[in-house]
């Protein structure tokens, strides 16, 4: 059995589509992407980006990883992951400043000097509390977003910790490692075998 990944053929449509796109500039054709820079479009490519899925080859070989152990022994330690990453940083607000109609109206003289000062205090006091409330939550975001480095630090810790003491308990005589190894050699052939031709599209 020989898997290939499914590449669903564009519609009509979808080709005018990009043959609309490509004349309003939106999109590049390969051979137009200069040649020292082309590597980089394709980073994706060379990240895995169409390698086999994770729940195809577990569906197919019965995991997606080559086994670290023997069915008697017991499984890796897995990962547990990681909370919710902090996000974004506050975005940096947008100050507020003199409509241009009141401008216009103190030109004509349809608003007094005095008129004008309160516009722009109350202008002023608007933009210093926005500059506050953001200096406030950027203060909270970079706490966060070192509590989450302490947290993925500590997750990972205890993670190593974990797998050294798994490794440390499984059999370490020449007959366990050689079946262990012999079983990494069968899933990689295995998977090598029924996923050839999975880019050949």
């Amino acid at each position: 059995m020989k898997l290939r990944m499914p590449v669903p053929r564009l519609s009509e449509d979808e080709m005018r589509e990009i043959v609309l796109d490509r004349l309003a500039c939106k999109v590049m054709f390969s051979q137009e992407i200069p040649i020292t820079t082309r590597s980089m479009c394709l980073l994706p490519v060379a990240m895995g980006a169409f390698a086999v899925p994770a729940e195809i080859r577990e569906a197919v070989l019965g995991s997606a990883e080559p086994p670290d152990s023997l069915p008697d022994e017991p499984d890796k330690p897995v990962h547990p992951g990681y909370p919710d990453p902090v996000g974004d940083p506050p975005v940096k607000p947008v100050l507020a400043k003199v409509p241009d109609p009141v401008l216009s109206d103190y030109d004509y003289g349809d608003i007094t000097e005095d008129q004008m000062v309160e516009i722009r205090a109350e202008i002023e006091a608007t933009n210093q509390a926005r500059i506050r409330a953001w200096e406030d939550a950027s203060h909270a975001w970079h706490k966060a977003l070192d509590e989450e480095t302490r947290t993925r630090r500590e997750i990972d810790e205890a993670h190593g910790a974990a797998v050294e003491t798994w490794e440390a308990n499984l059999p370490q005589h020449a007959e366990a490692v050689e079946a262990r190894e012999a079983a990494i050699k069968d899933w990689t052939a295995r998977h090598d075998e029924v996923f050839a031709e999975w880019g050949h599209d």
